[in-house]
């Protein structure tokens, strides 16, 4: 970097470049490398033929950055830093588009330079700021670039809900799920991490809570899943959240489908969780949303067989106890008073048993009659 005495007759130069892409910004003879050589190719011209004293301050890299996002990027920080402290007083890019593409942030900007007396070059679009019709013609290309940006990110949108209708996977990370290398838009299940979401929906089930679920999720030892970006960043495993347990509960990616525009559709993938449990989950997921709180199974439960009404096959009677599972639910049953014995049945097992046996018996309308008759028979009770 060299160093220079601030002049007005002397152009301290910024020069400005930038990428979009790892590929871009990572080639030896690629984008960066030909916009340097046009900067002070243009820089040499302008002190040789024109006579003006142009000297490069420094390079100011936006390497892998959106054009949407590049005002706001680190490296366009430490160029504005250096124009306020008069190091600069000329930008230099290669064409406006390296700069950003929307206009109003760049009005902003031209704000800026106005201030501290800074020009803006560009060589592929030949203007001058310092005169009032250099800023108006800036002002109409950079609506142009911004319209160019909309109708690539129009199409693009365009694009994406095209591959969605037919069941393609449009990119980014799913526990469960693998991208298939061979075939783009395809995923492939991840056997491990397919243990991790059929947990995921059984602890929902079981707790009957979003927070339950994490809870359970969390302290069985699963966490999110682990990958590399595409551009190499690496993302460690780390315990679920409530709001990435919310949408791993919801979304039908798991179910071998794509939802787009209100509409679900088959995707090109395997299922991983079953379409019963899904669809219990999704009740329960609506059932909590009506409630405005989770609708685990009750706390307390009355036993109806009590009282002697229930044996044991040993022949001693039967009580309702309950207990809770490792994920905090709650179960009832009806346990053998014999020490030895131990036997327990489910309450909602044999309560449902003995429920059936009676609407069977109710729907028998001579069984009914007979006993209607035995009943009017009968001695009445003593007084």
């Amino acid at each position: 970097m060299n160093t220079v005495k601030s002049s007005k007759d002397v152009r301290l130069v910024a020069m400005v470049r930038r990428v979009s892409t790892d590929l871009q910004a990572v080639s030896d003879e690629g984008s960066l490398t030909t916009q340097l050589q046009r900067m002070r190719a243009h820089a040499a011209y302008q002190c040789e033929t024109v006579g003006e004293q142009w000297q490069e301050v420094d390079l100011y890299d936006m390497q892998v950055t959106s054009g949407k996002d590049s005002l706001r990027s680190p490296e366009f920080q430490r160029l504005l830093g250096d124009i306020k402290a008069r190091r600069v007083n000329t930008i230099l890019c290669t064409e406006i588009s390296r700069i950003c593409r929307n206009v109003a942030e760049f009005l902003e900007l031209l704000k800026v330079l106005k201030e501290y007396e800074v020009g803006f070059a560009s060589i592929k679009e030949q203007f001058d700021t310092t005169t009032t019709f250099g800023v108006f013609i800036l002002t109409i290309l950079m609506a142009l670039a911004q319209f160019e940006r909309e109708q690539t990110a129009e199409r693009t949108s365009a694009s994406t809900a095209s591959r969605t209708e037919r069941g393609l996977w449009n990119g980014g990370q799913l526990l469960g799920f693998d991208p298939d290398p061979n075939r783009k838009g395809y995923l492939i299940p991840n056997q491990t991490e397919v243990l991790a979401v059929d947990f995921a929906m059984d602890a929902f089930l079981e707790t009957g809570t979003i927070a339950g679920a994490v809870a359970a999720f969390n302290s069985s030892g699963y966490r999110t899943k682990a990958y590399t970006s595409r551009r190499d960043t690496r993302h460690v495993a780390k315990e679920i959240s409530y709001t990435t347990m919310q949408h791993l509960l919801k979304n039908v990616a798991y179910m071998g489908k794509r939802a787009i525009r209100g509409r679900v559709v088959d995707a090109v993938w395997p299922a991983i969780v079953d379409e019963e449990k899904f669809t219990s989950v999704q009740a329960l997921l609506a059932m909590n949303a009506r409630s405005k709180h989770g609708v685990a199974n009750p706390v307390r439960h009355t036993y109806v067989l009590n009282g002697g009404l229930l044996h044991c096959e040993c022949g001693s009677p039967m009580e309702g106890r309950s207990g809770t599972g490792r994920l905090g639910k709650v179960y009832f049953y009806y346990a053998c008073r014999h020490k030895e014995c131990g036997l327990r049945v489910s309450a909602d097992e044999v309560e449902g048993a003995v429920l059936a046996r009676l609407q069977e018996l109710g729907s028998n309308i001579a069984l009914l009659d007979r006993l209607a008759a035995e009943t009017n028979q009968a001695p009445p009770h003593a007084a």
